[in-house]
């Protein structure tokens, strides 16, 4: 199977991907994405707490911050399934498949309470997929952290 992120001498990036997998990331990005609310107990590495000890800015920056991080949200959404069977992505499409696959991993971390000192569950898919999602993100930030050719 293939899976690589180049980047191109044009500033763009090639990326390897089997369709099948596409398939896979576009329904869980779109699964994960109707499961963002900042209320929600999963989404709480989405929507960190900026004011741990004081209640009134905190609830201040839900109000102003949290739609904000919504539409940021939705945005990167739209184009990451406008882009997800393409082969070449621009610098902005790059950034939106990283921020999707990042929230999803976020989600699926907070579901598997996934911490430092967590061990490998090899075993359970879920985990598997946090792991393939991961490394893919890797290969994402490796290849954006290259010098053009």
């Amino acid at each position: 199977m293939g899976l690589d992120v180049e980047r191109q001498d044009d500033g763009s990036y090639l990326v390897t991907l089997e369709p099948e997998v596409r398939q896979v990331l576009q329904a869980i990005v779109e699964q994960f994405s109707q499961s963002i609310h900042p209320d929600s107990p999963q989404a709480k590495r989405l929507f960190p707490t900026a004011y741990p000890h004081d209640q009134a800015q905190e609830e201040s920056y839900k109000l102003l911050g949290h739609s904000q991080i919504l539409d940021t949200k939705s945005a990167n959404q739209k184009i990451f399934h406008n882009s997800v069977f393409s082969d070449t992505l621009a610098e902005d499409e790059v950034h939106a498949w990283m921020c999707c696959i990042n929230d999803v991993r976020l989600l699926l971390g907070t579901e598997l309470d996934v911490s430092e000192d967590t061990a490998a569950d090899y075993e359970n898919p879920m985990y598997m997929l946090y792991d393939d999602l991961s490394c893919l993100l890797e290969l994402f930030v490796t290849a954006r952290s290259q010098k053009f050719k």
